[in-house]
């Protein structure tokens, strides 16, 4: 039983001798697959990413996943906005490896399902990069994390309490909207909950 055939299939798609049947292979994968085909192919297809469009890249301290390592860096410069956050994910090694190329999936269509949905991150690019061996997803920069905003804050917690009332109910709000988009998240907390300043506010 093949437990991890996005490996073996990513592995093939990108040696040298069959990369000049992408062409063949995308028109087959549109025939069966429609719409999903770009997803699919961007997962498992490096010519399909530049990563070379993210070169510039700082490492945030603090806020690095199990998977994943987080950096700030910038969009290209024909994109309205200047400032994005690279998710890097390491691409399985052997084929017993965690299949890391099925949660990448799951992630980038999850973020498609719920594009321009304004409680939820928003999803530049994406792609695999293999002269780094890692999948990249391209993000939107926030401010802070609540976690990082709340340990701004001195301990007199108590006279914040609106403020902690109406940021609760954004979450709840951007909870309830997401689950009926068909969408469970199973890891709520401070650190996933990003913020941007209000107009005027540094």
């Amino acid at each position: 039983k093949m437990q991890n055939i996005p490996f073996i299939l990513q592995h093939h798609l990108n040696a040298d001798p069959t990369r000049h049947l992408l062409t063949r292979v995308e028109s087959t994968v549109y025939e069966s697959v429609g719409s999903f085909a770009t997803t699919f192919l961007k997962v498992m297809c490096a010519d399909y990413f530049r990563p070379g469009w993210y070169k510039s890249r700082s490492r945030i301290s603090g806020v690095n996943g199990a998977y994943a390592t987080v950096y700030r860096s910038n969009l290209p410069w024909w994109s309205s906005e200047k400032r994005c956050v690279l998710k890097v994910i390491d691409l399985p090694r052997h084929n017993h490896d965690r299949c890391s190329q099925v949660e990448f999936y799951s992630e980038v269509a999850i973020h498609q399902k719920l594009a321009n949905h304004p409680r939820v991150c928003k999803l530049y690019d994406f792609g695999v990069d293999t002269s780094a061996d890692a999948l990249i997803l391209v993000l939107e920069e926030f401010k802070c994390s609540l976690k990082q905003w709340r340990l701004r804050h001195d301990d007199r917690q108590w006279m914040r309490a609106p403020t902690y009332w109406a940021i609760f109910r954004e979450i709840v709000v951007a909870c309830m909207d997401v689950l009926e988009a068909g969408v469970v998240h199973f890891d709520i907390k401070s650190d996933n909950i990003l913020l941007n300043p209000l107009d005027g506010v540094s």
